[in-house]
């Protein structure tokens, strides 16, 4: 009687680990399937990036801060330079600045 309970317990157990496998399973695609729709496709990023042309006054500083909502714009004023391949952050009415996606 013994061998036949612990048979069951056995099967309940790979019952349940099996079980557990495929929730694992199904989350992680329903994750990545997510994560990829709200990221969109690499391709679709480069097309997606916005311009902006530079007006009177404007600084790396002050469009950055605009893009980060009054958040720290280093991160931005970093990225802007290296995207633009900005030496320095002089800028002139009329430039046009790639900026980064949001």
């Amino acid at each position: 009687m013994y061998h036949r309970h612990h048979g069951a317990h056995r099967k309940n157990r790979r019952s349940r680990l099996a079980g557990i496998l495929l929730l694992y399973a199904v989350c992680w695609t329903v994750g990545i399937g997510l994560l990829c729709h709200q990221s969109g496709s690499v391709a679709s990023a480069y097309t997606k990036r916005s311009s902006y042309i530079v007006e009177q006054g404007d600084t790396l500083w002050s469009i950055a801060s605009h893009l980060t909502h009054g958040g720290d714009p280093r991160g931005v004023v970093d990225e802007m330079m290296e995207m633009n391949h900005l030496q320095s952050a002089d800028l002139h009415p009329g430039d046009r600045l790639v900026l980064p996606n949001p």
